[in-house]
């Protein structure tokens, strides 16, 4: 208790001189010419951090915030947007605050990679799916169809809708939050023709270039979704993969981190295709493959959420979406 209070009478004793003069104390400056309108005046923070027992004081000047990036499109309505040089689709959804996906959805791409300079995109204001009124849709059926609800179209700043019971076709409504409805891969049909009698063997080994699908089933993943490299198919485990043309083995590795058992053919045209998380392999290390011949079986090995076949394509070594290459 005594010493507190010679503490205190020690305090009171020391000047406004004697208190500047102690480490750490903020200092006057001199006072600030006019600030530029542009930019934000500095920003005084104490810092407490303990030094020799004494609280020490200091100055730390904020520079002002960075502007944000502007966005490709500052209106709510859906915008058609030029494409000049050095834009990518990943940079032009990342300037206008959407995904990727809802990019893609919109412009309906082949090839994702494949922008020309003045090619023209529809840019959507928010995420979801710009659908094109057909002859005899109703909201509900659209709304239906993106599993969304009709109210939600209605309410979209972007929709000028007047009457909700009239639409018209060829017009372009935005549908905030829609989902592509997911395709099926095609199943195998239930009547098989007689099959067309088989070419020489030594044909049989040469790839095409038009891909049969590698298994059946529904689609879980697409190309590009989130990032990812391929198509992810998922029938029930131990369903058959079939080669998407012919090639040969060169890759057949019984465990990977990511792809778990996988195969890899080089169809000698450019074209490589990779099947992924098998269960069990049906071929071997640098064996020659007929188009539709079976490769192995589906899986959940690797880094797997449960049986599917990721199925990528890449042509010169390039990934490329499998889905118009698909027959």
């Amino acid at each position: 208790m005594l010493g507190f209070v010679i503490l205190i009478a020690v305090l009171a004793r020391v000047t406004e001189r004697d208190w500047a003069a102690l480490p750490g104390t903020p200092v006057e400056t001199a006072p600030a010419t006019e600030a530029s309108p542009l930019i934000a005046p500095p920003t005084s923070v104490l810092l407490p951090p303990l030094a020799d027992g004494w609280l020490q004081a200091g100055r730390v000047s904020v520079p002002p915030a960075a502007p944000e990036a502007s966005l490709l499109v500052q209106a709510t309505q859906i915008e058609v947007y030029a494409v000049e040089d050095g834009d990518s689709l990943v940079g032009i959804a990342a300037r206008q605050g959407i995904s990727t996906q809802t990019l893609f959805w919109a412009n309906q791409l082949d090839d994702p990679d494949l922008l020309r300079i003045g090619q023209e995109v529809i840019v959507p204001p928010v995420d979801g799916v710009v659908h094109t009124v057909e002859p005899g849709e109703t909201l509900n059926t659209i709304a239906e169809r993106y599993s969304v609800t009709a109210a939600e179209i209605v309410r979209s700043p972007a929709n000028d809708i007047e009457n909700a019971d009239v639409l018209i076709p060829g017009s372009r409504l935005m549908v905030p939050g829609g989902v592509m409805p997911r395709p099926v891969a095609p199943a195998e049909p239930a009547v098989v023709e007689a099959a067309p009698a088989a070419p020489p063997a030594a044909d049989r080994y040469v790839a095409t270039g038009r891909l049969q699908w590698p298994t059946t089933g529904p689609i879980t993943t697409y190309f590009m979704e989130g990032g990812h490299r391929g198509l992810d198919i998922a029938p029930r485990f131990g369903t058959p993969i079939y080669a998407a043309d012919a090639g040969r083995v060169v890759t057949l590795l019984a465990w990977d981190r990511s792809f778990g058992w996988h195969i890899v053919l080089d169809h000698g045209n450019g074209m490589t295709t990779l099947y992924a998380h098998l269960s069990k392999f049906a071929v071997a290390h640098g064996q020659r493959v007929e188009k539709g011949e079976v490769l192995g079986y589906v899986g959940s090995t690797g880094y797997s959420t449960g049986p599917h076949l990721h199925f990528e394509i890449a042509v010169n070594g390039q990934l490329r979406d499998p889905m118009p290459y698909l027959r």
